[in-house]
């Protein structure tokens, strides 16, 4: 059952640190054609399962065996060495909408690796960072890139 790979009672917005670090890296404060892209931290959260699903459980219950065939290894590590594999510093942010707005979802693309697509949160102290809403296998970006990512 999935959701055995995770801590118990592991909440939705429950963090999965990278192998190396906390964070997978930051998305940095940008303009684009007059709005404001926020910056902040990039997270995996462990997120929920189903069609509104996003996060850790949505990537493995919808790509788990994409993420297998493609070496990145089974359950939730898998998902984790994919997200590391795809955000790394420099790799493009894109953006695939006319104006950033109150959206705040970007997509990070590597072109040997994949996308992670990204969405603006907030902790309980209002502190922004942007969480890991899905991962797939596409590796040409759509949009506009608007910047690139930061180390962790």
């Amino acid at each position: 059952m999935l959701c055995n790979l995770f801590p118990q009672g592991a909440l939705p917005k429950s963090w999965v640190n990278h192998p190396s670090h906390e964070i997978f890296g930051h998305v940095p404060e940008m303009k684009h054609r007059g709005d404001t892209l926020q910056g902040g931290p990039i997270r995996l959260v462990a997120g929920n399962y189903g069609n509104r699903g996003y996060g850790a459980r949505h990537i493995l219950e919808k790509h788990g065996n994409t993420l297998v065939t493609r070496g990145f290894g089974v359950g939730i590590n898998g998902v984790i060495l994919y997200i590391a594999g795809v955000i790394k510093p420099r790799t493009p942010i894109f953006c695939e909408f006319d104006q950033i707005g109150q959206n705040q979802k970007v997509a990070v693309v590597r072109r040997s690796t994949g996308t992670v697509v990204l969405g603006l949160m907030h902790t309980q102290d209002g502190s922004p960072y942007y969480a890991v809403l899905t991962a797939f296998d596409r590796r040409q970006g759509s949009g506009t890139i608007v910047g690139r990512t930061l180390a962790p």
